[in-house]
């Protein structure tokens, strides 16, 4: 008889202590810092980003990092699919090339160069569990944006200057 008693208390203080864990968990996601990956509520319309239009494209992944040591600080966002790798580079380098290549953000190996310098065809992008390695296939390519605008020179010939914002966005060769 005690036990049945007992029974119905400890259901109750269970249920209290879940409830109490599932709001806290939903509070400390709204505390404002980012410690990781964060889901963006707008929707990619941008090449290579998302599909559709803003009511029925997928949310973007924003992962957000910091790399190098430097004067300069631009961000280079790499974009593929509903995924965007924000990064912070700290540098020094005069070009892109040289500032992906110094923070070991790009594949550079004799191959990927010819007269016009480099081909991007690998990212290793930094993430916080370690690295993500990212590679164009025959029916893609890396194309480059400057502060929003589509870059006519490769990453070997395009100056960096701090504050500069790149796009390395998948792109489908049509």
């Amino acid at each position: 008889m005690k036990m049945k008693k007992l029974i119905l208390p400890l259901r109750l203080l269970l249920i209290a202590v879940l409830i109490a864990a599932v709001a806290l968990t939903i509070a400390s996601c709204g505390n404002g810092t980012n410690t990781g990956t964060q889901k963006a509520t707008e929707a990619a319309t941008e090449t290579g980003t998302g599909t559709g239009t803003p009511e029925t494209a997928a949310p973007v992944e924003i992962e957000k990092l910091e790399v190098g040591e430097g004067a300069k600080t631009i961000t280079v966002n790499v974009k593929k699919d509903n995924a965007v790798y924000e990064i912070a580079v700290k540098t020094d380098a005069e070009n892109l090339e040289d500032a992906l290549v110094s923070n070991e953000l790009v594949n550079h190996a004799p191959e990927d160069y010819s007269e016009y310098g480099l081909f991007i065809k690998k990212l290793i992008v930094p993430t916080e569990g370690g690295s993500v390695e990212m590679e164009a296939d025959a029916d893609h390519f890396w194309s480059l944006e400057q502060n929003g605008e589509m870059l006519m020179t490769g990453a070997s010939s395009t100056p960096v200057n701090d504050g500069d914002t790149f796009d390395i966005v998948y792109t489908a060769i049509n």
